[in-house]
This record gives structure tokens, sequence and C-alpha cells, in this order.
């Protein structure tokens, strides 16, 4: 249920910041997220179709794109990425290449807007 505060924060902050013309439609909203974010796409969408009924976003598509969970070996050096349930699964986290259980993670709790399409009407 978190995804529905979620969406309507990310609704608030588009319609804030992007104000369509009168003979503009916002067609779609592209958003990227982390998979360490623990968000499911299948409600991100539907409640995006809920929450921006009767606003300039309605109709629009939520574009989702997940980015993967990857991590940096202070080690070696080496980029690895983990599925994230693996990484509950597993006792410990190490790197493929060296074993090392030294690393920083390096992508998978992004969240932000990356692109807001408009069309003329």
């Amino acid at each position: 249920m978190h995804e529905l505060s979620i969406i309507q924060s990310v609704i608030k902050t588009v319609l804030k910041n992007y104000r369509p013309e009168e003979d503009e439609k916002i067609t779609s909203v592209s958003l990227v997220m982390g998979a360490m974010n623990d968000y499911e796409e299948y409600w991100m969408n539907r409640y995006f179709a809920r929450a921006s009924a009767g606003t300039a976003l309605e109709g629009a598509v939520l574009k989702l794109t997940v980015v993967p969970v990857s991590f940096r070996c202070l080690n070696c050096g080496r980029v690895f990425e983990m599925v994230r349930e693996k990484l509950f699964e597993a006792s410990d986290v190490s790197c493929p290449c060296c074993k090392s259980l030294n690393y920083e993670m390096k992508t998978g709790r992004e969240f932000y807007v990356k692109e807001i399409e408009v069309e003329k009407t």
C-alpha cells in the first residue's frame, strides 16, 4: 500500500513542476526506480491511473524503469549485480571474483522522474 503515497507524491511533483499549455496533453511520465525500493510495478501503475484521475495527468501512461542492484568490490574493483531477493536470502554477499565482503552499493536505490512526454492536441 506504500505505493499509493509514493504515486501521489510523484503526481504532485509533476504537476508542481510542469503545467501543460491549453493545447498540450501529458501523455506519459517516465519514472526510474531502483530494485531496492521494493515497489510493485502492478500497484504503481494501478494507483497512478486512479490518483491521476481529474488532473492534467489523467489518461497518461506511467513508464517504469527498474534499475538493478549492483555493487562495486572495494578489493578488486569488479562491479557485480545481484537480484534483490537473493540479497535477503544470502547470509553473506560477496564479490563473485575475489570473494571479498568489502563492497559498496552502486545502483538500486534510485527514484526520480526521468521524463514527461507531452503532445499537442
